[in-house]
This record gives C-alpha cells, sequence and structure tokens, in this order.
C-alpha cells in the first residue's frame, strides 16, 4: 500500500504545473534613444527558465529586449528590433541576471511597451522561437548572395578598369 501511494505521489508530481514567478508586469516608457534596466534579479536556489513577453503598445520603430548577466556586455539571449516577441532562456543558480529594453533606433518620441518578466520552475527548458533575422528562407537567401556575389563582381570591374592601365604604364616603365 506503501509503494502505491508513493507511486501515485510520483505520478501527480510529474504531471504538476511548473512553478511560475512574474517579476515584472507593467507597462514600460522608454524614451527615444534610451536604454533602461528592467528588472535585475539574482537567481540563488535553483535553476528556472526565464520568460519575457513584450509588446510594443505606441512607437513604430520597435523596441530590442535583452538578457544579460551579472557585468557582462555580452547578452544571452535577446531579439533584434521588433513590435513583439517572446524570449525563453535558460538561467543557471548562483548567479545574477537583468533585463534590458532599448529603443535605440526611434529618433523622436517614445515608446511604451508591455511587459511581463517570469521565472518558471521545474520545468525543462524550450529554446527561443528563431528570430526572422537569423534564418532566412532559402529564396530570399539565394536572393541576397547572387547579389552580394554580383555587387562584388562589380567592384572588380571597376577597379580593373580603373586600376589597370595606370598599372601596366608603370610597369612598362621600368623595363
Amino acid at each position: 500500500m506503501m509503494r502505491l501511494s508513493l507511486a501515485m505521489l510520483a505520478i501527480v508530481c510529474a504531471h504538476a504545473e511548473p512553478r511560475r514567478v512574474v517579476l515584472v508586469q507593467e507597462l514600460i516608457r522608454l524614451e527615444a534613444m534610451e536604454r533602461k534596466t528592467v528588472v535585475m534579479f539574482p537567481l540563488e536556489q535553483q535553476g528556472a527558465q526565464l520568460e519575457v513577453k513584450f509588446k510594443s503598445i505606441f512607437g513604430g520603430e520597435g523596441v530590442r529586449l535583452a538578457v544579460y548577466g551579472k557585468g557582462s556586455t555580452e547578452a544571452i539571449a535577446g531579439t533584434t528590433y521588433e513590435l513583439a516577441g517572446t524570449v525563453k532562456t535558460p538561467l543557471v543558480k548562483d548567479h545574477e541576471y537583468r533585463v534590458e529594453l532599448e529603443n535605440l533606433r526611434q529618433r523622436l518620441g517614445h515608446a511604451l511597451v508591455d511587459l511581463e518578466v517570469t521565472l518558471v520552475f521545474g520545468s525543462r527548458p524550450e529554446p527561443s522561437p528563431p528570430s526572422a533575422a537569423r534564418n532566412l528562407d532559402p529564396q530570399r537567401r539565394l536572393y541576397t548572395i547572387a547579389t552580394s556575389l554580383t555587387l562584388f563582381a562589380m567592384i572588380i570591374a571597376y577597379a580593373t578598369i580603373r586600376l589597370a592601365p595606370p598599372i601596366i604604364e608603370r610597369w612598362r616603365g621600368r623595363r
């Protein structure tokens, strides 16, 4: 009977919802050309997954979100300038983290950002969905490569046309 109750308890705990702790849920105003640290927190007892959802309500250029470790200038996770998005990243214990928003693209006005920062304990970490800036579809990738190679060939041709006569004259003058 004791084994059966322990097995039932293990099954219930395995299917229980992970514990979620909301750190920040507010509307944040970012002035033009401003970077702001939204929340700074230590993670001391156990690892967790950080889930940050944001949506720019006002401001046409979008905002950039980034997660940093203590004293680091290299982002652990982040987005490009977007109007809305979600960032999910696993965090390890015994470290300090900070979440920053930046509005450096917009020259005038301000942006209002609806932000929710949540720590999820006891779940398997899910990676963030890939950003559109990192993964291009094959047709666009082929177009980008072809355009780059064409421009490179044009630069080489122009340099050859402009530089070949002086080089040939100088080379003939030395003989």
